[in-house]
């Protein structure tokens, strides 16, 4: 049996390039799992991984070509 890692909310929001706040917020809404510590969060690696998976967009993009027409807003973004 191994022990899974855990990161602080604090380590979390410097590798999403987040704020604290937003990390936090998202425990106490409850999208993301934490279990309390003392004071403070701490989060499993799996969990922080399935939440990362299931709030990112893909994003597709296809070139402008002017001679297909269109305005040039050729961006899509989905949510899988």
């Amino acid at each position: 049996m191994s022990i899974e890692k855990r990161i602080s909310p604090e380590s979390l929001a410097e590798q999403w390039d987040v704020k604290v706040t937003t990390i936090r917020k998202y425990i106490r809404d409850g999208k993301l799992r934490a279990a309390k510590f003392g004071r403070g969060y701490r989060i499993a690696e799996s969990d922080a991984e399935a939440f990362a998976a299931a709030n990112t967009a893909n994003i597709q993009t296809t070139v402008y070509d002017p001679a297909a027409g269109g305005d040039g807003t050729n961006i899509k973004v989905t949510k899988p």
